[in-house]
């Protein structure tokens, strides 16, 4: 039959499978131009794989770390990836290595250490031009400069938070030379050239306590907040946030790459099946959810580049979820977007 629609092409589809060189769950990802770039993870050991991925051509450069690790936090400041943090089962890495994708082949080099814990799965991270700024939810924020090896303490634990237990769902950007950590009430704002400038900026209305923030975006001149139940901007001026949308499903993950913002969501945490893209540009969201594949919360990782996700921890009428890289493409979908007032209807076949 002969069927008439619209395609947006901020919806997409998942359209490549690539393994890895190294079977291995929770890899840390990070993307750097043409890179992605999976670090570590867990197979039947702690991993200490560095599996490259040049989208380009489609091929794969390994390294090995020097000392294995699970839930790392990545970074990165032009070719120059920071691996900083996680644990190998039975206690923290402190050590930094530096992956530099510069040289030819690119070289792993240990640069130093960081006292303080830090892990995927509590710590966020900005860079501010020679520093690295951690924040964890405690609300501990440090800072590391890696050009000297040095870590600086610039707030401890928010009173009351490590004694209850009580963790602190915050996002973290940045904005040119300035780094912000953001709660539900307000927002932390530090610049590195004024060492004693931890500014606590409130906003003129919070957010509701039940909105556990998942992250903070810089795209287009606008901060955008991805709660697990809403989408918000905060207007950087006046420190109004505004509610963009109300979600019909629980927000569990969220990335950004160019202007689109995606996101992993369904109706509980057991069942995450959809993904949710929001085009900042054009200011409109879609989603669109997947009965062929779904995700397994627990072990999904995902980097949003180029347009597109790279993802693994997806499962495909399995019991166990995949550790293939999955790819999610807006740019080669069958669904077309013309954002123009009079668009014409292209037609399909099924």
């Amino acid at each position: 039959c002969r069927i008439n629609i619209y395609s947006f092409n901020f919806l997409g589809c998942f359209t490549r499978f690539f393994p890895l060189p190294e079977e291995r769950f929770y890899p840390s990802v990070i993307s750097v131009d043409n890179f992605v770039i999976f670090v570590g993870g867990v197979g039947d050991l702690v991993s200490d794989a560095v599996d490259i991925l040049d989208t380009n051509t489609e091929s794969w450069t390994s390294l090995r770390l020097h000392t294995r690790r699970l839930f790392a936090v990545v970074a990165s400041v032009g070719e120059k990836v920071f691996i900083t943090g996680g644990n190998d089962l039975s206690e923290t890495v402190h050590d930094v290595e530096l992956l530099d994708l510069g040289t030819n082949p690119p070289t792993l080099t240990v640069i130093g250490a960081i006292p303080y814990e830090i892990d995927i799965e509590s710590t966020k991270v900005v860079v501010l031009g020679t520093n690295l700024i951690f924040a964890n939810n405690f609300l501990a924020i440090f800072q590391y400069d890696y050009t000297t090896n040095t870590t600086t303490s610039l707030q401890e634990a928010e009173h009351g938070t490590v004694l209850l237990g009580h963790f602190i769902e915050f996002g973290a950007f940045a904005i040119g030379d300035v780094g912000y950590v953001i709660i539900n009430r307000g927002m932390y704002q530090y610049t590195p050239s004024n060492a004693s400038s931890l500014t606590w900026i409130p906003f003129a209305q919070p957010i509701d306590n039940r909105e556990e923030i998942i992250q903070a975006f810089y795209i287009l001149g606008g901060v955008y907040l991805v709660t697990k139940e809403s989408m918000f901007r905060l207007n950087m001026s006046s420190f109004e946030v505004v509610q963009l949308h109300r979600m019909s499903n629980m927000v569990h993950r969220a990335f950004a790459s160019n202007d689109t913002i995606f996101m992993f969501t369904g109706p509980s945490p057991e069942v995450v099946n959809t993904v949710t893209t929001y085009h900042v540009l054009h200011e409109v969201k879609f989603s669109l959810p997947y009965t062929r594949y779904s995700f397994a919360l627990q072990f999904l990782t995902a980097v949003a580049s180029g347009g597109k996700l790279y993802v693994t921890g997806w499962t495909f009428n399995t019991p166990l979820p995949s550790t293939q890289v999955l790819v999610y493409d807006i740019q080669n979908s069958r669904y077309q977007y013309t954002p123009f007032e009079y668009a014409e209807l292209e037609v399909f076949y099924e």
